[in-house]
């Protein structure tokens, strides 16, 4: 890899040296002990001789070169421009320094120190650098081992483990043939395939544990329930042997068991209901027999009796909440699983999220009960004519092997915690290829995929188009260095993953399955019961524990590289009994999935307490009256968010409830929890289109407790003691119609008698605030709004139009100017009306209040006001999702018909009234409904305000609606006389 005319070593060597001299004046500057570390590491690194290094360090150095390569332009670049291609900032200093050019390399040296300053405010960004130039340092002292070789005579180079060749083959060509059956329905053709972490076997039998859907007619009718035929499959090690010259006058050995004829499969499968059955595959001849053994397996997994969930389900439910060393594991079984089966069958089609499956599996122990999760590879036998083959010849791509892409892919979404273009159902084809390995190259190299160093390099061997370059593929020849190629998977991929799981907690034999651990069997009883009609299988728990909860706002943070946990304990449920239809726990795969709450434990199935906030037990609306919240917004981006937070619409076929004949709103209805919603869009800001659908509200929705006004406002930066920040969400503990008043000669004066005033909220308004306003309520509601929003991201992403949409716009482009700093044409322009622009009277130009952006008026960042919050967050968060926390806020918002635009007004009227946040729509629904407003900061009310946080702020204020509703009470309704055919539906 060159970078210009320089290799990465070269350019180290040249670069390096200028940017220590700079960053350790800068320490001696700013006291600031980050930048001589800085220096000094710089500086230690171009020491170092190479030529020392064995071959392997070497691979690993110049690896890390590049990555600090990578920081540091970032670092050093001035001004800051993004997206740039390359070390263009370093390779002007190179060039300055090899051609002796003094004064271009004084001038470089005067950006870096600039490009530096701003750099250290990225407290993580400097961080990461510091760390990998660290890592950099220690390389001449890794042995073999730590670089996942091993230097015993025993060593994965020359001793790859594996199976004989011909058992996959043959075990996938056996159970394609004995799967086709009588039934109407091809049940077998889409059994589980169990996969483990076991890399080679001894002895004349290789295992395999597969488990069979039963037939329709054996499970009951609700679609989530699953019956499952659990079975081990025994595959002889020895292959098929064409046997030459006379036949042997000795009589055959005697094979146990009967053999199986074509259709019996199935037959067998259900006169042995309820046992883990034992096949065997043998060779006689050359041809594999399928035989039954008289004897059953001693091993029996007690799969649940439910659907398997897929990973794409797993990703969304506790995809965020999964160890460091689960990641690992799930990564490792994978990886070992494509090497175990590549070039077979089993891999007629790259394995992707929708592909791998996860099943519960029951354990009872002397002292406890486990219910472990384990992935499943889910074949289709049925899908004959599918098929991609292992290399792509056609078009120009970077990349050609598909199952290996597939594999990054899979790696990726583990590492990250979500699925990526879960809608994609494409084969891999020219266009899926090259879109995929664009996604997975960029985030891979740049620094936004973060994760264990050992790790990203695997993902980036997967990427790597000369992986194969031992054994390229053969057009004319396809099976050839078919071996080869396993081999190198298991060597780059697989070998480094297990080493990395090894370093994670050097504990053997305790594998990371995510589990539920009840510690007093006497306490909880798990059994299936049969129904009168046929299966109806039901849980029964009953427990004497409670759920451990989190008690601080950052408890469920973990580092990405946390290593201490090998085995996950699942706290069992609160002492109550329930019985819970086994479809009801399971997930559908057509649903969205139902994020188990923040008091559970992080395993998929475990979501049972949030049954009240998410099942569908509430009945579809009888009528109007049954509708209890009206939720209000007042442009399309605050709609869009809330829309995406329904758990359940109402209006699928179209809505169909009707509205009072003076009404003019246009609405939504569905289930938010346990409440029935209804949904409005205004025609537009301001206090007059909010009063009037409130009215109209009135009339149509006469059950209406309250009203929730969702959407975006202007944050005041500084509140008391607490800073505020884009993105977070503001609740209404009172409202101040600001510009409601008199105008006389020399002021304006609010009207502030308490009948002209808005007045106090409803007595049940300010006992569900004041309980939020507690430090116990206010960390349960950020903890739950941060729980939503994933979930609404996660919905997001599904969807084709939304992708991204909502995602966290990063803490660096939250920035708050000085109040006196005014939005307009800077330095160079000719722009009369900019130029004369000089006290807080005079006016700036059309284009500088109409939303030209800082960038484009260059705003000088030095007048940035410096944030400790944002400083905080970045110092100590690791994850993207703890990063992007919003805090709420319940205070006094300030509501009216004028768009706040000056920073100077906004801090005189916040002062005067103790307001946190402007408004437009409150005080219109204020006299007509009991309402409470909620609403994300996307600006701070300046002349420098913009709409690139609109959408983020109302994710936050529609994720904060949803939790605050799981806090609302329900109140007893007394039954209407009111006949229901006459009013709505």
């Amino acid at each position: 890899m060159l970078t210009g005319d320089f290799t990465p070593l070269e350019l180290a060597q040249e670069a390096f040296q200028t940017i220590s001299e700079v960053a350790i004046k800068l320490a001696a500057e700013t006291k600031n002990s980050k930048f001589g570390k800085l220096g000094t590491l710089l500086f230690i690194v171009t020491l170092n001789d190479v030529t020392t290094l064995s071959s392997r360090q070497a691979t690993v150095f110049e690896t890390k070169i590049e990555a600090s390569l990578d920081i540091l332009e970032k670092a050093c670049m001035w001004p800051k421009g993004g997206g740039t291609k390359g070390h263009p900032t370093l390779h002007g200093i190179a060039i300055a320094k090899r051609k002796g050019l003094t004064r271009a390399l004084k001038n470089s040296s005067a950006d870096v120190r600039l490009g530096l300053k701003e750099f250290s405010l990225r407290t993580h960004e400097l961080e990461a650098l510091l760390t990998v130039l660290e890592q950099t340092q220690t390389i001449k002292d890794l042995t073999l081992e730590d670089m996942g070789l091993d230097s015993s005579p025993d060593s994965k180079k020359d001793n790859v483990p594996g199976y004989p060749p011909h058992v996959n083959g043959a075990l996938y060509d056996t159970l394609d043939m004995h799967t086709s059956c009588g039934c109407p329905l091809q049940h077998l053709k889409s059994p589980r395939l169990r996969l483990d972490s076991i890399e080679e076997h001894e002895g004349a039998q290789i295992p395999f544990e597969v488990l069979f859907p039963a037939s329709p007619a054996q499970n009951r009718s609700t679609p989530n329930c699953e019956i499952w035929h659990e079975t081990m499959l025994m595959v002889s090690s020895k292959g098929p042997q064409r046997k030459k010259g006379p036949k042997s006058k000795r009589p055959p050995p005697k094979i146990e068991g009967t053999e199986l004829l074509l259709g019996e499969f199935c037959r067998h499968l259900k006169a042995k209901m309820g046992y883990c059955i034992r096949f065997t595959l043998v060779f006689e001849s050359a041809d594999p027999i399928l035989r039954t053994c008289d004897s059953y397996s001693g091993l029996n997994r007690n799969v649940k009796l439910v659907q398997s969930l897929s990973l794409t389900n797993v990703l969304y439910k506790i995809g965020n909440k999964m160890t460091t060393r689960e990641r690992f594991y799930l990564a490792y079984i994978l990886a070992k699983s494509v090497w175990q089966y590549y070039g077979s069958d089993w891999m007629r089609q790259p394995w992707t999220h929708n592909d791998i499956q996860f099943l519960e599996e029951q354990k009872s122990t002397d002292k406890s009960k486990i219910a472990s999760y384990n992935p499943y590879y889910h074949p289709k036998f049925s899908d004959e004519n599918k098929e991609t083959p292992e290399y792509l010849p056609d078009g120009v791509l970077l990349h050609r092997y598909p199952n290996i892409l597939a594999l990054a892919i899979l790696l990726i979404e583990i590492i990250q915690g979500r699925p990526y273009d879960e809608q994609n159902q494409q084969p891999y084809g020219f266009a899926k290829m090259k879109e995929y390995y664009k996604y997975a190259w960029n985030l891979t190299l740049g620094a936004t995929l973060d994760c264990n160093v050992i790790y990203k390099e695997v993902i980036k061997k997967c990427l790597d188009r000369k992986l194969f370059k031992e054994a390229p593929f053969d057009e004319d020849k396809p099976k050839e260095g078919i071996d080869i190629r396993r081999d190198i998977i298991y060597r780059e991929i697989v070998y480094p993953l297990k080493h990395l799981l090894k370093l994670s907690s050097p504990s053997d034999g305790e594998d990371p399955i995510l589990q539920v651990v009840d510690d007093d069997p006497a306490c909880t009883e798990i059994k299936a019961q049969a129904n009168q009609s046929r299966c109806n299988p039901t849980y029964e728990i009953d427990s004497s524990h409670h759920p451990s909860r989190h008690s601080s706002r950052h408890s469920s943070r973990r580092s990405s590289i946390d290593y201490s946990a090998a085995r996950v304990e699942i706290s069992p449920p609160p002492r109550h009994s329930i019985e819970t239809s086994l479809a009801d726990d399971a997930l559908s795969e057509c649903a969205w999935p139902i994020i188990p709450p923040e008091t559970r434990s992080h395993t998929p199935d475990s979501f049972s307490d949030t049954r009240s906030r998410n099942s569908c037990s509430v009945e579809r609306p009888e009528s109007r009256d049954d509708f209890e919240i009206a939720i209000i917004c007042a442009v399309q981006p605050e709609y869009d968010a809330v829309a995406l937070v329904i758990d359940q619409s109402w209006d699928e076929a179209g809505y169909e409830y009707g509205r009072a004949p003076e009404d003019r709103n246009t609405y939504k209805t569905g289930r938010i929890g346990r409440y029935n919603v209804v949904l409005a869009l205004l025609p537009g800001m301001g206090k007059a289109n909010a009063a009037n659908a409130a009215s109209d509200f009135r009339s149509s929705f006469r059950g209406i407790e309250i009203a929730l006004i969702v959407g975006i406002c202007g944050g005041v930066p500084f509140n008391k003691d607490e800073e505020i920040i884009l993105g977070d969400v503001i609740i209404s503990g009172s409202i101040v119609q600001y510009d409601f008043g008199r105008r006389y000669t020399n002021k304006f004066q609010r009207k502030s008698d308490f009948g002209e005033s808005l007045g106090r909220a409803s007595p049940n308004v300010r006992s569900l605030l004041a309980a939020l306003s507690t430090d116990d309520g206010s960390e349960w509601l950020e903890r739950r709004t941060l729980h939503h929003l994933e979930e609404l991201q996660g919905r997001a992403r599904g969807r084709r139009r939304l992708k991204g949409k909502y995602d966290y716009p990063g803490a660096d482009k939250d920035k708050l100017f000085e109040s006196s700093y005014r939005h307009k044409h800077h330095a160079s322009f000719n722009c009369d009306t900019c130029d004369h622009c000089h006290v807080d009277a005079d006016d700036t130009c059309h284009t500088a209040m109409t939303g030209a952006a800082c960038s484009e008026l260059l705003c000088d960042e030095k007048y940035l006001v410096h944030r400790m919050r944002l400083e905080e967050k970045l110092k100590h968060t690791v994850l993207a999702s703890e990063i992007q926390q919003p805090y709420v806020h319940i205070g006094t918002v300030g509501s009216g018909d004028t768009v706040m635009r000056s920073s100077q007004e906004r801090d005189r009227i916040a002062k005067e009234d103790n307001i946190i946040a402007f408004e437009m729509e409150g005080a219109g629904v204020w006299d007509n409904l009991s309402c409470i407003i909620i609403k994300g900061v996307c600006d701070y009310c300046d002349s420098h305000k913009n709409k690139n946080w609109q959408d983020f702020a109302s994710a936050t204020a529609a994720s904060a609606m949803k939790a605050l509703l799981e806090r609302y009470g329900r109140r007893d309704r007394s039954p209407r006389p009111l006949d229901r055919r006459a009013y709505g539906r």
